[in-house]
């Protein structure tokens, strides 16, 4: 039906990749998603880690749906094969998957399954949609060979893979065999949650037959898509609306129907769709989809929820008390009547109404005769009459007591049938009256999203069709809530004190109204367990509390998943950025080599599209550089360089200190040589600051008061750098660094070389400014390396001016991120303070909590004194007005040793200059660090 061409460049970018887009590749072999994947949706599928939990909400999100709009004249006929599909999976491995859940469903059902939701429950659901009626005809097939299309798209509505539908209806065999099909490029243990508008119906034939492997089944699971979720029972929902599942965050799975429409377009022009094309244009979307989803998903409903909660004013643990309690209650197969015992009851309260007619009668009758003179006769007729109704009496009671009502529904002991009657019929009509509510909500929608052009035009018929379908079913709809209200009302006025069921709540007969009324999604509960009825049920505010926590967590996991997301598209852009310049160098593509320069120019492009708050600019800029430091390893080894005889080269100041202090320890008799300009990078930039006048000399600005909020606990959005490639010296990082002119001298090389030398304040301040010549180079202009030497400053009260003098240099105040070195009793550690964000990252290699907060003020001294120096020297530094919030990088010791630390802290800046929060390393990388530092360090002292 639908065929796309696979990309000359993509199959030969693919031969310089670890995994190829034409056939599976062995799933034990991969450790990542196979580059097919990675290449769609580099979000979903360029991550490194797999095996989250289902709690967690697995490692991958997918939705599936079938359109029967989108079809194949049988007239058309086809064209010779001569290319394989690239979205479209084979019809012979979807019928081969019908076969065996053909085969499957012949044999009995598993003996052991324990079901999740009770199987009437999923039986009404099957009932309700058309999706799940796999003998429904949707297309004709006299005149369609391919009746509509199955689709399989990630979480950011791209399309992954596709299924031609031959058949009448919309049968398993399609969803099962699409999810199959991506397993086989997924690692073995990555987990995928897929929504499916029947996904409760796919769940349980899965969960009855052997339809899948066992590895495959163990890792999927199954929601339903939010909107559809709420055409179905309330017990189902619980299980798999995504809105009330832990995990699933703000995944909705209604993408899919947000693809059909964009591809509705062209069912009139070629009855084909370019799937790749959308494709395309959704992945280079993919950082404003982050954005969005972060600035108008998270951050606007995790306000709203904090204020609900507040507003409630109910503990978050007695929330989740509830919550439980109500999940488990409402899904237990007591809490719904089954559907036979209506009808038995039904049957009893005919033969009730019957029999109440001849007491009736009989008293009439005794009546009349004796008032008259009935003979002895009549009397014992109507004597037997009344004996026999009696029987007929006790025979009806003893059939009420064989259904064993009280043994199924404890609660219903000593309750009056009518109000059981009542009771059951409120709770049937009740979920007639959401399902046709939810339908009229739907139609409201697709009215009002034509509106001003937000949606494609319905055209007058199909418009005047919709409104007249919601004219027709409206008064239904009212009548039948109307009918539910006049049951609510009698069963409060036949309730006794002492029962223990709770009556109903009326709903409102405005439809804008009842769409916002959240009791109508709860079904009527028949069967508490407890003598008082729980809060959850009757509580208003414990309802609204609950529903806001859920939404409350679902933030919280979608910005986990968003943030895993962005470090994945810079992983994903860096690779294939790498791969694409290893196929331009290579000679044998020399005849596409101009296709192959527009695949690199269009790489190079991404960044700025991609980007977003969760990954900054000089994220993609380190990843830039390593692909280039990865082609030109692939192509050759480095050039190694032969290092003449080391000569010593003092610095300009030396600050003496004691053999004993290893840390050089600045005291205030020492403060002398730190007014010396001996400070970082000051061959750089001192000529443009020094023309700028300071303040006096004994001149000492205020601090501003900032407002500080402090959590011993590691943030989500802190970004790890996981590369280690940069401890290669690359030649063009060796030629940039022989043409700087930083220096080190015999004491700070040797303790570089020496594995277990302790760092100085000279050495680290000189270690720096190579860090910053190799990650940064001339021109990086956004992170601001503060010598050693500023904190010891401000803690001893020196005066603006000297701060001035020592800063200055690094231009501060043009720099979004600072580092700050802090020393304390031999041990080192790092502030790095992001100005725009007003966020202070804490790094200690020791993790130890107890110095911190007086680290922490003398940090934001500092901050507040350079903020308004900057200030009164005409530098305006723009920062988030809010509380500075402050967190450790890492709340786990990094460290064992002694000597470390200096390095750590190293390792933590080259981390901050390629754009990330924290250093990926273990302690067993920082022994190479240091042989990094020292050949760099080699390269400036020649």
């Amino acid at each position: 039906m639908f065929h796309l061409t696979p990309d000359p460049v993509d199959t030969l970018v693919d031969n310089h990749d670890a995994h190829a887009l034409s056939t599976p590749p062995p799933v034990d072999a991969l450790t990542r998603c196979a580059r097919l994947l990675s290449t769609r949706c580099p979000a979903c599928f360029g991550g490194a880690a797999f095996g989250r939990s289902f709690d967690e909400g697995a490692d991958i999100h997918v939705a599936l749906d079938a359109t029967f709009s989108q079809r194949h004249s049988m007239h058309a006929g086809d064209s010779p094969h001569f290319y394989e599909p690239e979205f479209f999976i084979p019809k012979a491995q979807v019928d081969e998957c019908g076969r065996r859940i053909i085969a499957a469903r012949k044999k009995p059902p598993r003996p052991s399954c324990a079901p999740k939701v009770p199987a009437h429950i999923v039986d009404e659901c099957e009932k309700s949609y058309k999706a799940a009626d796999e003998k429904k005809v949707k297309t004709s097939a006299n005149r369609f060979d391919d009746t509509g299309v199955m689709a399989l798209i990630c979480r950011h509505n791209i399309p992954i893979f596709l299924a031609n539908v031959d058949t009448p209806g919309e049968q398993q065999k399609y969803a099962i065999a699409l999810l199959e099909h991506l397993f086989t490029f997924l690692p073995p243990n990555a987990t995928v949650a897929a929504l499916y508008d029947i996904g409760c119906v796919v769940d349980r034939s899965l969960e009855l037959y052997n339809i899948l492997p066992v590895d495959i089944h163990q890792r999927l699971i199954f929601a339903i898509s939010t909107m559809h979720a709420y055409g179905h029972q309330w017990a189902c929902q619980i299980v798999y609306n995504p809105r009330l599942r832990e995990g699933l965050g703000l995944t909705d799975g209604e993408g899919i129907e947000r693809l059909w429409s964009r591809l509705c377009k062209l069912i009139p022009i070629t009855r084909s769709s370019a799937a790749k094309v959308i494709s395309l244009d959704l992945r280079d979307d993919l950082g404003h989809w982050i954005a969005q989803r972060l600035r108008h998903g998270v951050e606007s409903r995790e306000a709203s929820s904090l204020e609900e909660l507040a507003r409630v004013g109910i503990p978050k643990e007695e929330l989740r008390d509830e919550w439980k309690q109500q999940c488990v209650a409402q899904t237990s197969i007591r809490a719904h009547a089954p559907a036979h015992l209506k009808k038995e009851l039904d049957v009893v309260l005919s033969l009730q109404a019957d029999l109440d007619t001849v007491n009736k009668a009989i008293e009439t009758t005794r009546t009349v005769l004796e008032n008259g003179e009935a003979s002895a006769e009549s009397h014992e007729v109507i004597a037997r009459l009344e004996r026999s109704h009696t029987r007929l009496v006790d025979k009806v009671e003893a059939l009420y007591s064989s259904l064993n009502i009280t043994d199924s529904f404890p609660d219903f002991r000593n309750i009056s049938l009518e109000f059981v009657r009542l009771l059951l019929m409120a709770h049937d009509l009740k979920i007639n009256i959401r399902k046709r509510a939810v339908g009229s909500f739907f139609e409201w929608d697709r009215l009002d999203q034509a509106v001003g052009g937000r949606h494609n035009p319905l055209g007058t018929k199909i418009h005047q069709q919709t409104r007249k379908a919601i004219a027709k079913r409206t008064p239904a709809l009212k009548t039948a809530i109307r009918k539910f209200n006049h049951y609510c009302e009698t069963l409060k006025e036949l309730k006794q004190p002492e029962w223990t069921i709770t009556v109903p709540l009326p709903l409102p007969t405005d439809l804008d109204a009842l769409r916002d009324d959240a009791s109508l999604l709860a079904d009527v509960w028949i069967d508490p367990s407890q003598a008082q009825a729980p809060r959850w049920l009757e509580d208003v505010d414990v309802r609204k509390g609950i529903r806001v926590l859920l939404l409350g967590d679902h933030c919280l996991e979608e910005r986990h998943r968003l943030g895993r997301e962005a470090d994945n598209i810079c992983r994903w852009y860096g690779s294939e950025l790498a791969a694409a310049k290893l196929a331009l160098a290579t000679s044998s593509n020399a005849d596409i080599a101009f296709l192959l320069q527009q695949r690199v120019c269009e790489l190079l492009l991404l960044p700025a599209k991609w980007k977003n708050p969760l990954v900054s600019p000089q994220r993609f800029d380190a990843q830039t550089t390593l692909a280039s430091e990865t082609v030109n390893s692939a192509l050759g080894d480095p050039q190694v360089y032969a290092w003449p005889f080391v000569i010593e080269t003092p610095l300009p100041y030396i600050i003496h200190q004691d053999d004993t202090d290893p840390y050089g320890r600045l005291e205030e008799e020492e403060l002398s040589y730190l007014e010396a300009e001996q400070h970082l990078v000051e061959d750089v930039f001192l000529d443009d600051a020094s023309g700028d006048e300071g303040p006096p000399e004994d001149a000492r600005s205020e601090a501003s008061v900032m407002t500080i909020t402090m959590t011993w606990e590691t943030p989500i959005h802190v970004s790890i750098d996981d590369a280690p490639h940069f401890l290669q010296a690359t030649a063009p990082v060796l030629l940039q660094l022989l043409q700087s002119n930083v220096h080190l001298d015999v004491s700070n090389m040797s303790r570089l070389q020496n594995r277990s030398a302790w760092m100085n304040d000279s050495c680290i301040n000189a270690c720096m400014q190579l860090l910053q010549l190799v990650f940064l180079g001339p021109g990086g202009e956004r992170v601001a390396l503060l010598s050693t030497y500023m904190l010891p400053l401000v803690r001893a009260d020196a005066g603006d001016a000297t701060l001035w003098r020592n800063a200055a240099s690094t231009r501060f105040w043009e720099k979004d991120v600072w580092t700050i070195p802090i020393h304390y009793k031999d041990h080192w550690m790092l502030a790095t303070i992001d100005i725009p964000r007003s966020r202070v990252a804490y790094f200690d290699s020791f993790a130890r909590e107890h110095p911190w907060e007086g680290h922490i003020q003398d940090v934001m001294q500092l901050t507040a004194r350079l903020l308004n120096i900057a200030a009164d020297k005409g530098h305006c530094i723009v920062h988030a007005q809010r509380a500075w919030a402050v967190y450790p990088t890492t709340t786990a010791a990094r460290q064992h040793n002694t000597y470390d630390c200096g390095v750590w802290i190293l390792a933590v800046i080259a981390a901050v200059l390629r754009g990330y929060d924290m250093t990926g390393f273990e302690e067993a990388d920082i022994g190479r660090f240091r042989i990094f530092l020292f050949t760099l360090a080699r390269a400036v002292s020649t």
